[in-house]
């Protein structure tokens, strides 16, 4: 997968747009950035929110707000109407992208916890049981 930068470059010499060098099935946040020709550091400074605020979205499809205050117009703006044109796309095929990546989180940690368990399987372990919740007892 060529760096966004580049997916744009190609797309240009061969005289189509980004996603059409790309074979995506299900389309999530990080395939939306990509197409846009953003790094994920663009894209945290066009949506105007930290770099690892922007990481933890594109991977868990979690946004902290539905709505931004956009101060130079004095009104609210919904998420969606204000990130679509960050990510080159429609306020409609935006949810879907964010409903797909939110979707796929659990697939994505299970493969992370994996590589975990096979790179280390005592650190794994041990990470296992501090974080296990312990049984909840009835009131009796």
């Amino acid at each position: 997968m060529p760096m966004p930068e580049l997916l744009a470059r190609l797309a240009r010499a061969v005289g189509v747009i980004p996603a059409d060098l790309c074979t995506v099935g299900h389309e999530r946040l990080v395939h939306l950035r990509v197409f846009a020709s953003r790094s994920r550091a663009r894209m945290a400074r066009r949506l105007g929110i930290a770099e690892e605020t922007y990481r933890q979205l594109e991977t868990t499809g979690r946004r902290g707000t539905r709505a931004h205050d956009d101060r130079a117009r004095d009104e609210w703006i919904a998420w969606d109407d204000r990130a679509a044109p960050a990510f080159g796309t429609t306020p409609e095929r935006l949810p879907a992208a964010l409903r797909r990546t939110e979707e796929y989180w659990p697939v994505l940690r299970e493969q992370r916890w994996q590589r975990i368990r096979e790179a280390d399987p005592r650190w794994a372990a041990t990470v296992g049981q501090t974080t296990r919740r312990p049984a909840r007892h009835p009131r009796g």
